[in-house]
Protein backbone atom coordinates (compact mmCIF):
# COMPACT_ATOMS: atom_id res chain seq x y z
CA UNK A 1 0.00 0.00 0.00
CA UNK A 2 1.18 3.63 -0.80
CA UNK A 3 1.17 6.71 1.26
CA UNK A 4 -2.58 7.90 1.38
CA UNK A 5 -3.16 11.66 1.79
CA UNK A 6 -6.09 13.62 1.94
CA UNK A 7 -8.24 16.65 3.82
CA UNK A 8 -10.90 16.14 6.23
CA UNK A 9 -13.60 19.32 7.02
CA UNK A 10 -12.36 20.17 10.79
CA UNK A 11 -16.30 20.49 12.17
CA UNK A 12 -17.29 17.06 10.70
CA UNK A 13 -14.31 15.24 12.38
CA UNK A 14 -15.32 17.23 15.80
CA UNK A 15 -19.07 16.63 15.43
CA UNK A 16 -18.85 13.25 14.31
CA UNK A 17 -16.45 12.26 17.28
CA UNK A 18 -19.35 13.14 19.67
CA UNK A 19 -20.73 9.76 18.99
CA UNK A 20 -17.90 7.67 19.63
CA UNK A 21 -17.86 5.62 22.99
CA UNK A 22 -15.11 6.61 25.67
CA UNK A 23 -13.57 3.75 27.39
CA UNK A 24 -15.38 0.88 26.38
CA UNK A 25 -13.66 -2.43 26.62
CA UNK A 26 -14.79 -2.81 22.69
CA UNK A 27 -11.38 -0.77 21.91
CA UNK A 28 -12.39 0.06 18.42
CA UNK A 29 -15.62 2.12 19.36
CA UNK A 30 -13.53 4.19 21.23
CA UNK A 31 -12.46 5.72 17.39
CA UNK A 32 -13.56 7.53 14.79
CA UNK A 33 -13.60 5.22 11.51
CA UNK A 34 -12.37 7.07 8.49
CA UNK A 35 -14.09 5.39 5.16
CA UNK A 36 -11.87 6.63 2.22
CA UNK A 37 -13.44 5.79 -1.64
CA UNK A 38 -12.56 7.46 -4.75
CA UNK A 39 -14.39 10.53 -4.43
CA UNK A 40 -16.63 10.51 -1.46
CA UNK A 41 -15.22 9.42 2.24
CA UNK A 42 -16.99 8.76 5.56
CA UNK A 43 -16.23 9.48 9.24
CA UNK A 44 -17.74 7.09 11.46
CA UNK A 45 -18.22 6.72 14.99
CA UNK A 46 -20.61 4.97 17.23
CA UNK A 47 -20.95 4.01 21.21
CA UNK A 48 -23.30 1.49 20.99
CA UNK A 49 -26.81 3.06 21.63
CA UNK A 50 -25.62 5.97 18.84
CA UNK A 51 -23.92 6.21 15.33
CA UNK A 52 -23.12 8.94 13.09
CA UNK A 53 -22.26 8.96 9.31
CA UNK A 54 -20.65 12.28 7.88
CA UNK A 55 -19.76 11.72 3.94
CA UNK A 56 -17.28 14.50 2.24
CA UNK A 57 -15.71 14.78 -1.08
CA UNK A 58 -11.94 14.90 -0.85
CA UNK A 59 -9.74 14.25 -3.31
CA UNK A 60 -6.98 10.95 -2.17
CA UNK A 61 -3.62 11.09 -2.96
CA UNK A 62 -2.49 7.40 -3.25
CA UNK A 63 -6.04 6.16 -3.61
CA UNK A 64 -6.12 2.41 -4.42
CA UNK A 65 -9.16 0.51 -3.42
CA UNK A 66 -11.86 1.77 -0.81
CA UNK A 67 -10.67 0.84 3.17
CA UNK A 68 -11.33 2.14 6.64
CA UNK A 69 -8.83 3.40 8.79
CA UNK A 70 -9.50 3.88 12.81
CA UNK A 71 -8.55 6.71 14.37
CA UNK A 72 -8.11 6.50 17.86
CA UNK A 73 -10.32 8.91 19.85
CA UNK A 74 -7.86 10.88 21.96
CA UNK A 75 -6.74 12.12 18.69
CA UNK A 76 -9.76 13.64 17.14
CA UNK A 77 -11.00 15.04 20.63
CA UNK A 78 -7.65 16.74 20.57
CA UNK A 79 -8.39 18.52 17.41
CA UNK A 80 -12.04 19.55 19.11
CA UNK A 81 -10.51 21.03 21.62
CA UNK A 82 -7.74 23.11 19.70
CA UNK A 83 -10.35 24.02 16.90
CA UNK A 84 -11.83 26.75 18.57
CA UNK A 85 -11.52 29.60 16.34
CA UNK A 86 -10.15 27.09 13.35
CA UNK A 87 -11.79 27.04 9.97
CA UNK A 88 -9.66 25.07 7.51
CA UNK A 89 -9.42 21.65 6.82
CA UNK A 90 -7.52 18.98 8.61
CA UNK A 91 -4.99 16.78 6.65
CA UNK A 92 -4.20 13.34 7.08
CA UNK A 93 -1.70 11.15 5.89
CA UNK A 94 -2.02 7.29 6.11
CA UNK A 95 1.32 5.71 6.04
CA UNK A 96 2.72 1.87 4.51
CA UNK A 97 2.93 -1.14 6.76
CA UNK A 98 6.07 -1.75 7.09
CA UNK A 99 6.27 -5.35 6.91
CA UNK A 100 6.37 -7.95 9.03
CA UNK A 101 5.07 -5.45 11.68
CA UNK A 102 1.50 -5.05 11.28
CA UNK A 103 1.37 -1.61 12.94
CA UNK A 104 0.18 1.27 11.05
CA UNK A 105 0.79 4.65 11.58
CA UNK A 106 -1.00 8.18 10.43
CA UNK A 107 -0.26 11.64 10.87
CA UNK A 108 -2.61 14.62 11.45
CA UNK A 109 -1.84 18.17 10.67
CA UNK A 110 -3.54 20.62 11.83
CA UNK A 111 -2.13 24.37 10.96
CA UNK A 112 1.40 24.18 12.17
CA UNK A 113 0.66 20.86 14.67
CA UNK A 114 1.45 17.35 13.21
CA UNK A 115 0.84 14.54 15.28
CA UNK A 116 1.98 11.05 14.37
CA UNK A 117 0.15 8.11 16.18
CA UNK A 118 -0.85 4.15 15.80
CA UNK A 119 -3.64 3.15 14.18
CA UNK A 120 -6.29 1.34 15.97
CA UNK A 121 -5.59 -2.67 14.07
CA UNK A 122 -9.38 -4.06 14.10
CA UNK A 123 -12.48 -4.51 12.40
CA UNK A 124 -15.01 -1.51 12.62
CA UNK A 125 -18.73 -2.51 12.49
CA UNK A 126 -20.79 -2.56 9.46
CA UNK A 127 -22.75 0.64 10.19
CA UNK A 128 -24.86 0.54 6.94
CA UNK A 129 -26.64 -2.55 8.38
CA UNK A 130 -28.03 -0.92 11.63
CA UNK A 131 -29.45 2.47 9.57
CA UNK A 132 -33.50 1.54 8.95
CA UNK A 133 -34.14 0.58 5.22
CA UNK A 134 -37.86 1.27 5.97
CA UNK A 135 -40.26 2.79 8.78
CA UNK A 136 -42.83 0.79 10.91
CA UNK A 137 -45.55 2.82 12.74
CA UNK A 138 -47.74 1.07 15.23
CA UNK A 139 -45.74 1.32 18.24
CA UNK A 140 -43.13 4.11 19.44
CA UNK A 141 -39.91 3.89 20.95
CA UNK A 142 -38.34 5.77 23.14
CA UNK A 143 -35.04 7.40 23.53
CA UNK A 144 -32.23 8.47 25.90
CA UNK A 145 -32.50 12.45 26.07
CA UNK A 146 -29.02 12.43 26.58
CA UNK A 147 -28.05 11.14 23.45
CA UNK A 148 -30.34 13.05 21.33
CA UNK A 149 -28.26 15.99 23.02
CA UNK A 150 -25.25 14.88 21.46
CA UNK A 151 -27.49 15.15 17.40
CA UNK A 152 -27.89 18.73 19.41
CA UNK A 153 -24.15 19.13 19.78
CA UNK A 154 -22.93 17.87 16.21
CA UNK A 155 -25.64 20.51 14.58
CA UNK A 156 -23.97 23.32 16.44
CA UNK A 157 -20.38 22.13 15.63
CA UNK A 158 -21.78 21.84 11.81
CA UNK A 159 -22.34 25.60 11.99
CA UNK A 160 -26.64 24.87 12.97
CA UNK A 161 -28.14 27.51 14.88
CA UNK A 162 -27.99 26.98 18.58
CA UNK A 163 -31.71 25.65 19.35
CA UNK A 164 -31.50 23.36 16.72
CA UNK A 165 -33.95 20.25 17.20
CA UNK A 166 -32.83 16.98 16.43
CA UNK A 167 -35.50 15.02 14.78
CA UNK A 168 -35.91 12.28 14.99
CA UNK A 169 -37.84 9.93 12.25
CA UNK A 170 -39.89 6.93 14.38
CA UNK A 171 -39.82 3.56 13.51
CA UNK A 172 -42.08 1.88 15.43
CA UNK A 173 -40.19 0.05 18.90
CA UNK A 174 -36.87 0.06 16.83
CA UNK A 175 -33.66 1.68 16.10
CA UNK A 176 -34.87 5.14 14.29
CA UNK A 177 -33.01 7.52 12.17
CA UNK A 178 -31.86 10.84 13.29
CA UNK A 179 -31.48 14.26 10.91
CA UNK A 180 -30.41 17.45 11.83
CA UNK A 181 -30.93 19.40 8.93
CA UNK A 182 -27.59 18.81 7.44
CA UNK A 183 -27.36 17.38 3.85
CA UNK A 184 -24.02 15.28 4.94
CA UNK A 185 -25.17 14.13 8.35
CA UNK A 186 -26.93 10.87 8.75
CA UNK A 187 -27.27 9.42 12.41
CA UNK A 188 -29.04 6.52 14.27
CA UNK A 189 -30.14 6.01 17.95
CA UNK A 190 -30.93 2.88 19.31
CA UNK A 191 -34.25 2.91 21.68
CA UNK A 192 -34.55 2.17 25.71
CA UNK A 193 -36.88 0.28 27.70
CA UNK A 194 -38.71 3.10 30.07
CA UNK A 195 -40.88 2.53 33.18
CA UNK A 196 -43.76 4.42 32.01
CA UNK A 197 -47.14 3.68 30.64
CA UNK A 198 -49.36 3.58 27.58
CA UNK A 199 -52.12 6.19 28.38
CA UNK A 200 -52.72 9.27 31.20
CA UNK A 201 -54.18 8.31 34.18
CA UNK A 202 -57.41 8.99 34.42
CA UNK A 203 -57.26 11.48 37.39
CA UNK A 204 -56.50 14.27 34.81
CA UNK A 205 -59.53 14.35 33.54
CA UNK A 206 -61.12 14.98 37.24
Amino acid sequence: MSTIKLSIPRNYLCAVSLFAAIKDVRFYLNAVCLEIGAKESRLIATNGHVCAVMKFEAEVEGFVSPKQFIIPLEQAKKIRIAGKGHVGPINIVIEPVNEPSPEQFASLADGDSVTRFKLIDAKFPDYRRIFPKSIDTPETAQFDPGYLMLFQKAAKILGKVDSVTPYVIHNGGSIASVSIGHDDFAGVIMPVRAAGRTDLPRWVFD
